[in-house]
């Protein structure tokens, strides 16, 4: 696993990345799902991915997917 993140992070350096790329992930608003994707995106920040958690409310994360949000 770590030698997957190290060809990772060289292959971000490669791209000259000077800063770190911002990614949006969603999921919906029930804690099983939610704790998995903090947990992504923590290890996205090991190859110079932000991540920030877009919570979605069950009602909505249904008409969000079939929209292609």
């Amino acid at each position: 696993m770590q030698k997957n993140r190290a060809e990772a992070r060289s292959i971000m350096q490669k791209l000259v990345w000077a800063r770190h790329l911002p990614v949006i992930v969603s999921t919906r608003d029930i804690s099983y799902y939610r704790i998995r994707r903090v947990i992504l995106i923590d290890q996205l920040k090991e190859v110079y991915l932000d991540g920030v958690l877009d919570t979605v409310d069950t009602t909505n994360w249904y008409p969000k997917i079939m929209r292609q949000d």
